[in-house]
């Protein structure tokens, strides 16, 4: 007479219901990325912006400052979509926004994938070192610079890679203003100036190697007729300037 062995896949289904990222964290929430659906490659590993705030999308979504265990928010936790923790970092944090780039293993091309975002639990309550050593631009980022509302006519703006490359605001009018994505930077000085200063030289130098590519968001003033450079490097050290 032979023996059934009982089968597993009830408890299984049990202990990844109980077990499951977030299932103890007071917020869940499940971050699709409809919008990336052209049909071409595969993103790996892709700093994605992910925004909360209240209604955001049309959703009816109530966002505070005060549903987070920490006044910092870093009980925040990001998982993909097999439950793996995903690293993160807050660009912007106020009484009902957070911004935080996310790192994003994989974006299929057809818009189906996903992240989950928790906070609220006990057990997380402490942050992680992915906030603050640039885990989320190591791969293939040299210089990553997020011109957040907290900066406010400070001389220095830090690098968000993992070279922690300092840059210095030559011109001190520099005031956050309204950016396409996030927070943004107003520069106000004439023809010729220097708004932005890196140094070329280690240990802030950036390694570009003999290609690079700059991605930068600007807006010309109305006022303003003449051509004018977003990038250059000076003919000697010390200096690449951002123009």
């Amino acid at each position: 007479m032979k023996k059934r062995l009982p089968s597993l896949v009830p408890v299984l289904a049990a202990f990844a219901a109980v077990f499951a990222p977030g299932a103890h964290a007071q917020h869940r929430m499940r971050i699709a990325f409809p919008g990336y659906n052209s049909g071409g490659e595969v993103l790996a590993n892709f700093p994605a912006l992910v925004v909360f705030t209240n209604n955001v999308g049309g959703t009816g979504f109530s966002f505070q400052h005060t549903q987070f265990l920490r006044a910092d928010a870093y009980d925040l936790r990001f998982y993909n979509e097999s439950g793996a923790p995903l690293d993160y970092e807050i660009d912007t944090l106020d009484a009902d926004r957070l911004l935080a780039w996310v790192k994003v293993p994989q974006l299929k091309p057809d818009g189906t994938s996903f992240i989950r975002a928790a906070w609220g639990d006990p057990a997380h309550n402490y942050q992680l070192p992915c906030t603050t050593n640039g885990a989320v631009w190591s791969d293939g980022f040299s210089f990553v610079q997020h011109y957040s509302s907290n900066i406010n006519n400070t001389v220095s703006l830090a690098d968000a890679t993992p070279g922690r490359r300092v840059t210095a605001i030559v011109e001190a009018s520099n005031v956050p203003a309204a950016g396409k994505i996030g927070s943004a930077m107003n520069f106000t000085q004439g023809n010729n100036s220097r708004l932005l200063s890196t140094p070329d030289t280690a240990p802030n130098q950036i390694p570009t190697g003999a290609e690079w590519t700059v991605s930068v968001w600007f807006k010309g003033l109305t006022s303003i007729n003449n051509s004018f450079r977003t990038l250059a490097r000076s003919p000697t050290p010390p200096h690449v300037l951002v123009t």
